[in-house]
This record gives C-alpha cells, structure tokens and sequence, in this order.
C-alpha cells in the first residue's frame, strides 16, 4: 500500500485533532477535574512510526491517527483521560530504579482501574490488574507482577 501524501497526512491530522478537541470537551463536562487538566496539555496527532497508541511527556498528549481512527468516542475519552492520568498521580517522579517495561504496566493497570470505577468506557484490549491487586498503587502492583515474573522463571 502506498504511503499517504503531505497533504492527505495533514488533512488526517486536523480531522483527528478536532475529534480529540471534542473529546476533551466531553470530559470537560462529564469528568471536569480530568478535564481541566486536560487543558494543560497539548494534544498532538502523529502520523509516523514512533507512536502506535498515545503517549505523553508531562506536558503534550501525542495520538497516533490510525489508533485514533479504530476507537469508539467513549475510548477516546478514555486514551485521554489515561494519558493526563500518569501526569495527575507523577507515574514518572515515582519510578525510581524499577524496570522501565514492568513499571508502564504497573501505572496501565493503576490508572485503567480507577478510570473503570468512574464508569468510563474502556479500552478492550487494555490491561488491568489482577483482582488480588485491583485498587492498588503501582508500586503495589508492580511488586506483585514482578513477583509473579520470578515464580514463572
């Protein structure tokens, strides 16, 4: 399949960046302290390899167009609400020395958590906690999947 050209990438991106407006408009009004954060952020489609979902870096959201385009409108309320999340409770001032990978996990799983107790609409495929750790922190949740890791091995 050909790669798309400058202009159909440009025109991909506004549309995905006035859908994610809306999206945060929605949380805005139905969630407004993760909505209000969200005002701080920086919302910034991508269109290349080195983003397959969303990312953030404390103070841009970056969203990968094509991830953008399989979602429903509630999971795309979700992705942000995610991402502004590891910011709200600082995943990467409590980091420390913990493997990098395990760690992603561990704040995943935190965040999907809480998000899905505030009855938002969840992403399928992503992860959440074992129900043993379910409501704990990540450093909680971190422990008990590196313990788990150990028995495998």
């Amino acid at each position: 399949m050909a790669e798309p050209n400058e202009a159909k990438i440009k025109e991909v991106k506004t549309t995905v960046s006035k859908g994610l407006e809306y999206a945060r408009w929605k949380l805005i009004m139905n969630s407004p302290f993760i909505g209000e954060m969200l005002l701080r952020f920086q919302i910034v489609p991508t269109y290349d390899c080195r983003i397959s979902t969303a990312a953030t870096d404390g103070s841009k959201i970056f969203f990968d167009c094509e991830f953008y385009s399989k979602l429903t409108e509630g999971e795309r309320e979700f992705v942000l609400a995610h991402e502004v999340g590891h910011n709200i409770i600082m995943h990467f001032t409590r980091r420390h020395a913990r493997d990098v990978q395990m760690w992603i996990v561990a704040t995943d799983c935190e965040i999907n958590h809480m998000l899905q107790n505030e009855g938002m609409e969840v992403l399928k495929d992503g992860c959440f906690p074992d129900p043993i750790v379910a409501g704990k922190n990540a450093e909680d949740i971190y422990a008990y999947l590196m313990q788990q890791q150990q028995k495998q091995q």
